[in-house]
């Protein structure tokens, strides 16, 4: 390999690990504030709830209704569970089927108070509240479609961007390399015809 190709190949290899960390921490950073928005909503919807439950005077009869009108669209699929102090279903948005949930996480929520787990499908946010004297164990989850689809979008957009970019400075790279080096390799052409019937040769050393 010529002496070009190795320095431009340095080059690129060496803007294109450059380029490849900062997509990396975009991407991660990104993931962080999709992961704390839809955490925040979560928490929205938990303090409706909790000031629902305190404002209700008949929280069986009105639950249907009052979460019917207020179903949040942005927290699609979303499932409300609401248990009292004895750690038993009182409410669930789910209908006509059965009602399953993790009775290790509420004995959790005991220490806790708040668990928010987005490895699960879908994220879980649960909270042990105090309301009105009696605690209640609130259990929400959802899909985060909107945020993991940018996110999906997003990191198409970067890879599309690092083969494009890692191209470009491949390409430019060689140019730049063998535009600064070609007065040294004429100069070295030139020292190469010195022989010993050639002695008198003058060098040029104007373009270095």
């Amino acid at each position: 390999m010529s002496l070009k190709r190795k320095i431009a190949l340095t080059i690129s290899i060496a803007f294109s690990l450059l380029f490849g960390m900062v997509m990396a921490v975009i991407y991660l950073s990104f993931n962080d504030f999709r992961r704390d928005e839809f955490k925040e909503r979560f928490r929205q919807r938990l303090e409706f709830t909790t000031h629902f439950i305190s404002k209700s005077k008949d929280f069986e009869e009105e639950a249907p209704i009052f979460f019917n009108e207020n179903s949040d669209n942005i927290l699609l699929n979303e499932k409300i569970l609401i248990f009292n102090d004895q750690k038993e279903l009182i409410y669930s948005t789910i209908k006509d089927r059965n009602v399953t949930w993790d009775s290790a996480m509420l004995k959790e929520l005991d220490r806790k108070k708040i668990i928010y787990t987005e490895k699960t499908v879908p994220e879980i946010y649960a909270a042990l509240r105090n309301i009105n004297g009696e605690n209640y164990y609130i259990l929400t989850s959802a899909f985060d479609t909107n945020g993991k689809s940018k996110l999906g979008f997003l990191k198409y957009l970067l890879i599309t961007a690092y083969v494009m970019s890692t191209l470009l400075i491949g390409f430019f790279s060689y140019y730049f390399v063998e535009k600064f080096l070609r007065p040294l390799e004429d100069l070295n052409k030139e020292i190469s015809e010195v022989t010993a019937h050639k002695l008198t040769t003058q060098i040029s050393c104007a373009g270095i």
